[in-house]
């Protein structure tokens, strides 16, 4: 007998079949849901744990703003600084977070701040160093050593009375070098060392950004665009010819690019104005040394006062010169009621070959600023010294190189002293090469002295543009910070 399947069993089967691939089906789905679940919940966290750590880095953040003006108010106050904000127990809150900050003094009036923010289970911590704002100009020398040079030091030397002197305070970037008999009357700070002598180490002091100043607009005088609208060839006393303006103008103290001086326009690559009156008469008005000099009339013409000269910001895109073959040297006078108080803002090199005077130095002042030229490397810097016949004696000057000072051949031969009546401040370095051996053979030591004046921290003299001024008192600055690992 033959039998056949029952068709309900066919239809069984199939049912069959179709629910295990649904079922195959419903638990990929689910798998699936439940990676992108899983891989969604992992961007969520992540996500999470960096906003919650950046909130904490702005907790520390605000706890170091936050102890700068504590900081500041106790120190101008004269009261003691606090040694801490919160605690770790009883933290300071804002919104979600949390913060609190411990302070203590390292010496040379300089404080660091340890600042811990936290958020949710997140911790960020700060560690900054606070510095009195101050102007380098409150100091005789200062070296800035914006390079970061680690082996960068101040040298002083020399022995008896050819010993170094600077009188007023120093600061050096890097270390500070004392041989000899070489000494400094008053403050020593340093970021790292001093040998041969005492001072305040570990101290940082930022030299001011120039840039904020812009020089180029905010000057009263641009003398590339005054010589390029009126200059016209001229002479002067046996110094060649060159491009000079009328005695009306406020630039007539400058003479660009003599004739006479190829040898000195032709090693630098922009335009080269000296600093040489030609409506004033070469005169034998004592210079330190002995020697002729000529006057740099800061009035307009038959005398008259400004307001074109005193009290004036000069923008100079180019090289500044004091360096006349005819004279040891000038000094700067106002045939007017003002004083001659006069800045100028260099973007190039500055040079001093012969001596610089005022007419009257209780009241007049002048200042130098040395700017980097980006297209220019030789640029923001000062050089002292005549490469032909050796030493300047004397400048008197606030002088600001963004860059360095260097010296110009001041131990040649017959060389034995040069002395600055202001300051001699760097951005990056102070790099005066003061050993020698003379052409006998005998070894010799140009003797440095510094004279620091003070009149623009005490306020007894007021000088236009000139960069990051500021006295202590007026607060505290970051100098330095980083982030720490959390505890």
């Amino acid at each position: 007998m033959l039998t056949h399947p029952h068709p309900s069993g066919g239809r069984a089967a199939q049912r069959g079949a179709a629910l295990i691939t649904s079922l195959a089906i419903v638990t990929v789905l689910t798998g699936a849901a439940t990676a992108i679940l899983m891989v969604s919940l992992g961007v969520t966290h992540r996500t999470d744990t960096s906003v919650t750590r950046a909130r904490a880095l702005q907790l520390a953040e605000c706890g170091v703003s936050e102890a700068l003006g504590s900081v500041s108010v106790a120190v101008r106050g004269g009261n003691a600084v606090a040694p801490q904000l919160g605690t770790q127990a009883v933290p300071l809150t804002k919104g979600t977070g949390s913060y609190w900050v411990d302070v203590t003094s390292i010496g040379g009036g300089t404080y660091r701040a340890i600042s811990t923010g936290r958020a949710g289970l997140h911790s960020r911590r700060l560690d900054a160093v606070f510095a009195a704002r101050q102007s380098v100009f409150s100091y005789a020398i200062f070296a800035g050593n914006s390079s970061g040079d680690s082996d960068y030091a101040i040298e002083l030397g020399g022995d008896g009375g050819q010993a170094d002197r600077i009188v007023g305070d120093l600061y050096s970037g890097g270390s500070l070098q004392l041989t000899g008999d070489a000494l400094v009357t008053d403050s020593v700070d340093v970021a790292g060392a001093v040998t041969g002598g005492a001072g305040n180490t570990g101290i940082f002091r930022a030299p001011p950004d120039v840039r904020e100043e812009n020089y180029s607009l905010t000057a009263d005088f641009d003398v590339a665009s005054l010589f390029a609208a009126n200059g016209t060839p001229g002479t002067y006393s046996n110094s060649g010819t060159a491009l000079q303006m009328p005695e009306s103008s406020p630039a007539h103290i400058f003479r660009l690019n003599p004739d006479d001086r190829t040898t000195e326009t032709s090693s630098t690559s922009k335009d080269d104005y000296f600093l040489e009156d030609p409506y004033e008469a070469i005169t034998n008005f004592t210079i330190d040394g002995g020697g002729t000099g000529h006057t740099i009339s800061l009035s307009g013409a038959l005398g008259a006062p400004g307001p074109i000269g005193t009290d004036a910001l000069y923008f100079i895109d180019g090289n500044l010169w004091l360096h006349n073959y005819q004279t040891r040297g000038a000094r700067f006078a106002s045939d007017g009621i003002d004083e001659a108080r006069v800045t100028f803002a260099v973007r190039g090199n500055v040079y001093f070959s012969d001596d610089l005077e005022l007419m009257d130095p209780a009241s007049d002042g002048v200042a130098f600023i040395a700017l980097r030229d980006p297209g220019v490397p030789d640029s923001g810097n000062i050089y002292l010294g005549d490469s032909n016949f050796g030493t300047i004696d004397h400048v008197s000057a606030f002088m600001f190189a963004e860059n360095d000072f260097y010296d110009n051949n001041l131990t040649g031969d017959g060389s034995s002293s040069v002395s600055i009546t202001g300051t001699m401040a760097a951005g990056n370095q102070v790099n005066i090469e003061s050993d020698s051996i003379a052409s006998d053979g005998t070894p010799q030591h140009t003797m440095l002295e510094v004279l620091g004046d003070d009149r623009l921290t005490t306020g007894a003299l007021d000088l236009p543009g000139i960069p990051g001024f500021g006295i202590g008192t007026l607060g505290y600055e970051v100098v330095y910070w980083k982030e720490l690992s959390p505890q």
